[in-house]
Order: structure tokens, then sequence, then C-alpha cells
């Protein structure tokens, strides 16, 4: 993942959300996000 001036990134704890990560990305591509991608830490 890489961030710019105009690009951020943002991580989403699924476990501690009432949404699933389907729904966390569609709300996420519906606020105009560009990529929504998942990542494991």
């Amino acid at each position: 993942m890489r961030s710019t001036d105009d690009k951020h990134v943002m991580a989403v704890d699924l476990a501690a959300n009432s949404l699933d990560k389907e729904a966390i990305g569609v709300l996420l591509k519906e606020c105009g996000a560009s990529e929504v991608n998942e990542k494991s830490f």
C-alpha cells in the first residue's frame, strides 16, 4: 500500500465492527474510495 498527497490509507478492524467486510467495502466505494483491499496483520 502507498499513500500520496491525495490518496490515503485507512485500516479497519473487522473484528471490532458490526458490518461484515463486504458491506464495509461497498460503503467505502460509495464514499469515493478508489481501491478497497484486505490485508491481514
